[in-house]
């Protein structure tokens, strides 16, 4: 007895079958009917590829993968101002300003008046050069707390650097009253050119700082004839 082997026309599979079978034999692989008069050319050819389970014999090019987006931008923390514009209806924003604007007015018409009455009157004028070291101390502290609490380099420089603290006052400073007060005091400061040119607080501060840095350099200079002698 001999065997007769038919390849299935539709997956290639090899079916071998005794030669005295004469109904179709089911393909163990697709299914297909296969008798020994079926022709090898009918039904579509198998492909290599649907044979090795892979929809093509051409290797798909892998996609680069696409590189995760840029993190946002880190924005600064909103300053005290602007947090207030946004929990803040524009009138209570539009009263905070208009209360610096007051408080800027008053003190500074305050002080300039005192400026103007102590011109003539000696007692104003002691009363004057105690009270504007006091109103200097208070301008210079409402600046210099809030610069610490920003950080130790704005607080350092505000300490150490006089005129950073007008800078940091126009531009950094967040708390509009403290901006008022701040400047008020600076500008009763500087009319006393005006009013008092003689006993100004800057031409004090220029002569003391004057005599220490020539008792400095005396110092060094009697130093170094001590070693000498």
């Amino acid at each position: 007895m001999a065997d007769i082997t038919l390849v299935c026309p539709t997956c290639a599979k090899h079916v071998t079958i005794s030669e005295y079978v004469e109904s179709g034999v089911a393909c163990p692989q697709c299914g297909r009917v296969l008798d020994r008069n079926t022709p090898l050319a009918s039904g579509p050819r198998p492909k290599l590829a649907t044979m090795s389970g892979r929809t093509s014999l051409v290797s798909e090019k892998i996609k680069p993968e696409e590189p995760p987006p840029p993190p946002p931008l880190a924005l600064p923390p909103p300053s005290k101002l602007r947090a207030l514009g946004r929990k803040h209806s524009e009138l209570q924003l539009f009263l905070v300003m208009a209360l610096s604007w007051i408080v800027f007015a008053g003190l500074l018409g305050g002080l300039l008046y005192w400026e103007w009455k102590a011109q003539t009157m000696p007692q104003w004028l002691e009363y004057w050069k105690m009270a504007r070291w006091v109103f200097a101390g208070i301008a210079w502290v409402v600046v210099l707390v809030p610069a610490f609490q920003e950080g130790w380099l704005q607080g350092t420089l505000n300490l150490l650097v006089p005129a950073y603290s007008v800078y940091y006052a126009l531009n950094k400073l967040d708390y509009a009253v403290l901006r008022a007060i701040f400047f008020a005091v600076l500008f009763a400061l500087g009319a006393e050119f005006y009013f008092l040119p003689n006993d100004t607080l800057f031409h004090i501060v220029q002569q003391s700082a004057t005599r220490w840095s020539e008792g400095v350099r005396d110092l060094i200079r009697n130093t170094g004839h001590k070693m000498r002698t």
